[in-house]
């Protein structure tokens, strides 16, 4: 039985120094966001903030694969608090460039331009976590009827095409 008592308290014990250490971090993490938002500009400052660019240069030191890429620019746009844009420049090396966006409020976004007949179009699309390879054509033969009339029983996705 003593043993037993015995236990029980250093079981309260522990538990009571657990439970008095972790509110004693709390209030030392409290203090240190506090501490960290004042060296931020404060918290009116930052709640002010609606948006931000960034704008990066970086140099491959040395290039691994000259011929691909020397280095990078990027540009960063943020339209808090769900919209983000970005455009990745590796020329004049043969990795081009690249543009991302994306919005968390409509989940989605398209990233990964290929050139088209001269002009860059977006090769993956974004929607939430799926992604999608879209396959897009500059002025494709299309058959105008399909905006005038009602699709067949047994058309298919080709429908649109000029016959």
């Amino acid at each position: 039985m003593p043993q037993r008592i015995c236990s029980t308290v250093l079981g309260l014990l522990c538990l009571w120094i657990t439970v008095v250490g972790a509110q004693d971090d709390r209030r030392d993490a409290a203090s240190l966001w506090e501490l960290a938002i004042v060296a931020k500009g404060g918290r009116e400052r930052l709640a002010a903030i609606h948006s931000f660019a960034i704008w990066e240069k970086t140099a491959f030191n040395p290039p691994s694969l000259p011929e691909m890429s020397v280095g990078k620019v990027s540009q960063i746009v943020c339209a808090l608090p769900d919209a983000w844009w970005e455009f990745l420049d590796y020329r004049p090396g043969l990795m081009g460039f690249s543009v991302t966006a994306a919005n968390a409020r409509t989940g989605l976004g398209w990233s990964s331009y290929q050139k088209l007949n001269g002009v860059r179009v977006p090769r993956r699309l974004m929607q939430g976590r799926d992604a999608t390879d879209a396959h897009v054509e500059i002025n494709p033969d299309y058959e105008p009827l399909i905006f005038t009339t009602p699709p067949s029983p047994d058309a298919t996705m080709e429908a649109w095409r000029k016959k």
